[in-house]
């Protein structure tokens, strides 16, 4: 997605794949769509808790999509808001946010914990609390000017924001469910 907004400018070949520039960002929209359709169609609301067995689910259609699209224009309305009002406040680094995003990847192999979401989890509840904050930080740090205690603060929030998902998450992952197996042993 990152890549498709270079495919038509800028580039000697630009002119060469300016239709891809142009068809590729409704062809995702189409593929995010039927990722919805046929993730929610068979499956459920999914198994955040490990709880097996269907009677617990809710089907899709009316419940899941009020979420989704809420999230949707949620989302819409603020990038549309950095786009059209504020299209410099955040500054620009093409490689930055590609391995931010890229990152994102390695989570299904650092995430070691037996349960799927955080909602039973409280050291992975204030470390994504953490993760948040430095987010914000990072958000802030991109807009300000390349200057001397800019430079050395979004250098440490960088290394802590990669080390969240390289470091901190296996960590407390391995620590939760080591807890979790000492109050199991502690109860029998």
């Amino acid at each position: 997605m990152m890549a498709t907004g270079f495919l038509g400018y800028v580039l000697p070949y630009g002119q060469i794949f300016f239709s891809l520039h142009f068809v590729l960002p409704f062809i995702l929209a189409a593929l995010a769509l039927m990722h919805l359709i046929a993730l929610h169609d068979s499956a459920g609301s999914g198994n955040p808790l490990g709880v097996s067995g269907n009677y617990d689910r809710l089907p899709f259609a009316p419940y899941f999509i009020f979420k989704d699209l809420i999230t949707i224009f949620l989302f819409i309305i603020v990038l549309s808001i950095f786009v059209f009002f504020m299209p410099n406040v955040l500054g620009d680094s093409v490689i930055a946010m590609f391995s931010a995003i890229l990152i994102l990847l390695v989570m299904p192999f650092t995430d070691l914990s037996r349960s799927r979401g955080i909602q039973f989890r409280p050291l992975s509840k204030i470390a994504f609390y953490f993760f948040v904050a430095n987010f914000l930080i990072l958000m802030q740090l991109g807009a300000k000017h390349v200057e001397s205690p800019f430079i050395e603060f979004g250098q440490i929030s960088t290394i802590i924001y990669f080390s969240y998902f390289l470091v901190i998450v296996p960590a407390t992952s391995l620590l939760e469910n080591s807890l979790i197996e000492l109050a199991i042993n502690k109860n029998k």
